[in-house]
């Protein structure tokens, strides 16, 4: 006979996976295999509670952000900033974001971005990665260097930071306060990044 747990219809799709989990390295974010056979990660779904940087390191880690030149995309000091520690609050602010279910609450990852009027920095550094990503790993010398030693770890990181910017950005720009956060030429510049990227999209299909 059934019992009463298990005729309960589930919520959501998390509800159908399996009851083997794993944790990724050093965090606690679960790996779940649904019964689809589909892998998937959550932040907020499974560990809705789950802490990855604290409220004193995410000021700290926000207040050290500096933008970089886009010769300097790819260094070991851009990629510890960015690569890294970036990536991290971004995983904090969108599972802060999760867990308050948009009501406001305690995102304190965005409102250190605001505090520290670090908007700017961001656009900035987003602008320099695409600009490294169009003209520079685009090249043929650079390519002939990657293809040559093999290495494509470093670019596939610097790649990814340009992916983590956006996604913060979007995060930061769904509350109303970041418009008056932002000054006029910032707000120009991401508006342009976005209507570049938009047409170099539709230039595809």
């Amino acid at each position: 006979m059934a019992t009463s747990s298990s005729m309960q219809k589930p919520n959501h799709e998390w509800s159908q996976a399996l009851e083997k989990t794993s944790l990724l390295p050093g965090t606690t974010t679960k790996i779940i295999e649904r019964s689809d056979g589909v892998g998937k990660s959550s932040l907020a779904s499974v560990n809705r509670g789950s802490i990855f940087v604290s409220v004193f390191e995410a000021e700290k880690i926000v207040d050290s952000l500096q933008d970089f030149s886009v010769k300097e995309i790819g260094s070991t000091s851009f990629l510890q900033m960015y690569a890294c520690n970036v990536e991290r609050i971004a995983l904090q602010a969108h599972a802060s974001a999760q867990i308050n279910d948009g009501m406001g609450g305690d995102e304190y990852v965005v409102e250190a971005i605001f505090t520290f009027s670090k908007i700017p920095i961001l656009v900035k550094t987003l602008l320099a990665v695409e600009a490294w990503r169009m003209y520079v790993l685009q090249s043929n010398t650079l390519a002939r260097m990657l293809a040559k030693n093999g290495n494509s770890l470093r670019c596939a990181f610097t790649l990814h930071v340009e992916t983590t910017l956006v996604g913060l950005l979007n995060l930061i720009f769904f509350r109303e306060e970041a418009c008056a956060e932002i000054d006029p030429e910032t707000a120009v510049a991401l508006v342009d990044y976005c209507a570049r990227n938009m047409v170099s999209q539709f230039c595809h299909f």
